[in-house]
């Protein structure tokens, strides 16, 4: 998804299941290559079926959801905000920034 040679300072994806391949492209870029700040939803198994692909999210479940919150810290990002989708309980809006 990404090839960059500088860092995007707001970066929003809504990308239905895809964000978790994507996230592990961001966190392989070296860390002044990382956005600043990031907006996005995160789906998991048993979102709505006719908007997340199930194959994106096969597998990904409470465990998953806290590895990559911990890689996101590991990072230096803090969360600014997390809410739940009040259309589909296993899809979350979340914003994260680098504060470190």
């Amino acid at each position: 998804y990404l090839n960059t040679s500088h860092a995007f300072a707001y970066f929003k994806f809504d990308i239905e299941g895809s964000e978790w391949d994507l996230w592990d492209e961001i966190l392989a870029l070296p860390s002044h290559l990382q956005p600043t700040q990031v907006m996005f939803e995160l789906h998991t198994e048993g979102a709505h079926w006719r908007v997340v692909p199930k194959e994106n999210v096969k597998g990904k479940r409470q465990r998953q959801v806290d590895e990559l919150f911990l890689r996101l810290l590991e990072a230096g990002y803090g969360i600014l905000d997390i809410e739940i989708n009040i259309n589909d309980h296993y899809c979350s809006e979340v914003s994260v920034i680098k504060v470190n």
